[in-house]
């Protein structure tokens, strides 16, 4: 994923993690300082929906935070939670 990231610099990314806490979180959460990154824990198969459904038509900022808002208790956006 690091390598990824680092390729993917000039790039916008979205990273969905199934569980806050759980290991694919761990690995990703180390990129949450990452100005291109923004890491959503949680997935779940509406989620990725609406991210596809929103990416093309609005900036990074603008698919996190509609997620966000859409979000219940098992979405979490983990660079406001880890960044303070």
């Amino acid at each position: 994923m690091v390598r990824f990231v680092k390729k993917n610099k000039d790039h916008d990314i979205i990273i969905f993690t199934d569980l806050f806490g759980g290991s694919c979180f761990n690995i990703c959460s180390s990129l949450v300082n990452k100005k291109n990154v923004r890491i959503i824990s949680g997935l779940n198969l509406g989620v990725l929906l609406e991210a596809i459904l929103l990416k093309n038509s609005n900036t990074l900022d603008e698919v996190v935070n509609a997620l966000e808002r859409k979000k219940n208790d098992t979405i979490i956006y983990v660079n406001k939670k880890l960044i303070k």
